[in-house]
């Protein structure tokens, strides 16, 4: 009895392997694909916003060098 390409392939479970590799790359893709989207909202975000307020106190601008534990 001579095997077709498709009960060899069945055999060795090279369907299933294949399955597995192509959803884990969809997988990649939507975690790639939702991390652009949240950068993007946030951005988004961000600029409808406005700028930031300048510090109003040269404290909030630089702290000196005494500012905070010597340790």
């Amino acid at each position: 009895m001579e095997r077709t390409w498709l009960d060899t392939i069945q055999l060795l479970g090279l369907d299933v392997e294949l399955l597995v590799v192509v959803l884990m790359l969809v997988g990649i893709g939507l975690t790639d694909l939702a991390k652009a989207a949240r950068r993007r909202f946030a951005h988004w975000a961000e600029s409808r916003r406005g700028p930031r307020a300048a510090p109003t106190r040269p404290l909030d601008a630089w702290p000196s060098e005494g500012w905070g534990p010597s340790h």
